[in-house]
């Protein structure tokens, strides 16, 4: 693929000067890479991964820092796929955009501001099927799945800022081609680091259906696969709940789901209260009884 171009730069305090804190800055570039990756994947080949080595199909490289506050780069390159196309948009180009585009989704929704799928990446791959390009169409809800694998990554973006407090403020910028460069998500500052950290427990509880993917029986936790939600959602059971009848239910759905995943027979229905970022989007289930 033609090469798309991530500017991380930082402003404020030291980072005028072209200084950070050597440690908050290792785990801010860290949080940098793992975001990049996951999405660039997602974008590529439409599966969610947990650990940036498994990136298949594209390379990030990152260049050193420059001056102008603190800035770096990374180059996201590589041979991604072919794609059978008809139409005058080369493909690199339309590769490049989609991951800057799904980057600034993934920001934007991390940080607590509400982005329209259907009017942000949904055009986008509406105009991919129009062209006949043979390439992977990310849904909402695995895209819902790329912003919680990242939202770690994104908070340790803020480290500089919000620990040492050698900056004030950082963005990303995006270049793909010859396409100007164009801002990514949202600023980076101690407002959106709160604003994301900032999370809503219901007060009444909800009924869902799914299917559990894990369980950790030493914790209480696990995944829970939410038919209506076509995600994975974290869940833990509540201490009152914790009884051999429920650990037995979820233990066998877990084994029938393990032998037969595509069975929608396996599913069980709970009741829980949720946990829910700022815009809406389901975080965590904390399972109050198994129906």
């Amino acid at each position: 693929m033609d090469k798309a171009i991530f500017e991380l730069s930082y402003e404020g305090a030291s980072a005028d000067g072209h200084y950070l804190d050597f440690y908050d800055a290792t785990i801010a570039l860290m949080g940098f890479q793992r975001s990049l990756a996951i999405v660039t994947h997602a974008v590529i080949n439409d599966e969610v991964i947990t650990q940036t080595p498994y990136l298949r199909g594209a390379n990030i490289l990152i260049s050193p820092p420059e001056s102008g506050s603190w800035k770096t780069f990374a180059v996201v390159t590589g041979a991604i796929y072919t794609i059978a196309q008809i139409g005058s948009a080369p493909k690199d180009s339309v590769t490049g955009n989609l991951i800057g585009s799904a980057y600034d989704y993934v920001i934007s929704s991390t940080l607590g501001f509400h982005v329209d799928y259907d009017k942000t990446l949904g055009e986008q791959y509406r105009e991919v099927q129009e062209r006949r390009l043979q390439m992977p169409i990310i849904s909402k809800s695995r895209m819902d799945s790329v912003i919680e694998k990242c939202e770690n990554s994104i908070r340790d973006i803020h480290r500089p800022i919000v620990k040492s407090r050698s900056a004030v403020n950082a963005r990303i910028k995006c270049k793909v081609g010859s396409v100007s460069d164009k801002y990514v998500g949202q600023k980076f500052t101690q407002n959106s680091y709160d604003r994301m950290n900032n999370k809503r427990k219901s007060q009444e509880k909800s009924i869902f259906e799914g299917k559990i993917s894990s369980y950790n029986m030493n914790t209480f936790k696990g995944r829970v696969y939410i038919l209506d939600k076509k995600r994975p959602i974290p869940f833990e059971l509540e201490e009152s709940a914790r009884t051999t009848e429920n650990i037995n239910v979820i233990t066998t759905n877990l084994a029938d789901n393990a032998s037969d995943p595509n069975s929608r027979h396996f599913s069980i229905k709970f009741e829980g209260l949720t946990t829910e970022s700022i815009t809406g989007r389901l975080i965590s289930i904390m399972i109050t009884g198994i129906l």
